[in-house]
């Protein structure tokens, strides 16, 4: 069954057109993205198909001082927590995460503790929690009342039937 990222960035369009008729304040730190998951293992692929939902929330804890010497770049320390799944299969990778920005595009690293559901091919099912990880860019488009960003990133994991690739949508309050 084909599946495409419009009903994800529908929904990211709709949350902020509501969010843009509010008043505008300074934004507190938080992101809110939604998209799909591609898996990258071919078992998870064969059971589930290719798209699956995936989503996740993203709180900047602090702002990081490295490097003063590029005025359009700054670096974040954030705390996330995505759910991506279908069927059989879910994972939901809590991270810390290092998040540079240079102008409008930006990158990140983070690394942590993943909780997951599998299932083999013979039926049964299994929730472990292990190592988990990410690798990231994106573009954000709006720098006033409403940031709009679009990323793709990899998760990781140590169970490799949850590792892929992920393209959202996504607004920062």
């Amino acid at each position: 069954m084909k599946t495409s990222i419009a009903p994800a960035l529908t929904a990211v369009m709709a949350i902020a057109s509501v969010s843009a008729h509010a008043q505008y304040q300074k934004p507190i730190g938080a992101s809110l993205r939604l998209g799909l998951f591609y898996p990258s293992n071919g078992q998870a692929r064969d059971i589930e198909g290719q798209g699956w939902f995936g989503g996740g929330l993203e709180y900047k804890l602090k702002d990081l001082h490295f490097d003063m010497s590029n005025p359009k770049g700054s670096a974040t320390l954030t705390i996330s927590a995505d759910y991506y799944g279908k069927g059989s299969f879910s994972h939901v990778p809590l991270l810390l995460n290092y998040v540079g920005h240079n102008d409008q595009f930006f990158y990140s690293a983070g690394a942590g503790i993943g909780f997951g559901r599998t299932i083999d091919g013979k039926g049964n099912t299994s929730n472990d929690s292990e190592f988990a990880f990410q690798f990231g860019a994106g573009y954000d488009f709006v720098k006033s009342q409403m940031p709009l960003f679009v990323e793709i990133k990899y998760f990781g994991s140590s169970e490799a039937k949850l590792a892929g690739f992920g393209i959202f949508g996504g607004v920062r309050f």
